[in-house]
């Protein structure tokens, strides 16, 4: 993903300093989880267990 320590460090920055950027990429990566781990599946999980 990144080759270098600065690559790393300058999109850290970019999240800092643009808040709909990190807004736009923390809802990309949340729908997933959201959609994969819901109240009905945990639950489900649990009366397994």
């Amino acid at each position: 993903m990144f080759q270098e320590v600065g690559e790393y460090v300058g999109a850290i920055g970019r999240l800092f300093d643009s808040e709909q950027l990190g807004v736009k990429l923390s809802s990309n990566e949340r729908a997933p989880i959201e959609q994969e781990y819901t109240r009905e599946r945990a639950g489900a999980f649990d009366e397994k267990v």
